[in-house]
């Protein structure tokens, strides 16, 4: 019988997740405008992401992955519940 360990729930942190997104693709310098043309959406929305006020649909977070060539996963932070 498998060792069960109780996990600490954990929400999606839309701030910290919109830096990290950032952070990608200044490291990977895609203009703002390219992805906007790519994504067929504005940079105002793009820079909504940027500070945390909104995140990218689902369609729109894993084209934005295959631009910055990266899992889907490595764009998300988490935080715990407390």
């Amino acid at each position: 019988m498998r060792d069960k360990k109780k996990r600490t729930p954990e929400i999606l942190d839309v701030v910290a997740t919109g830096r990290r997104i950032k952070a990608l693709v200044d490291e990977k310098r895609i203009a703002i405008s390219d992805i906007g043309k790519t994504l067929n959406i504005s940079p105002q929305a793009i820079y909504k992401w940027s500070t945390g006020k909104n995140l990218p649909t689902i369609r729109n977070m894993f084209l934005l992955s295959k631009m910055l060539k990266v899992d889907v996963d490595d764009m998300l932070v988490a935080k715990e519940l407390t």
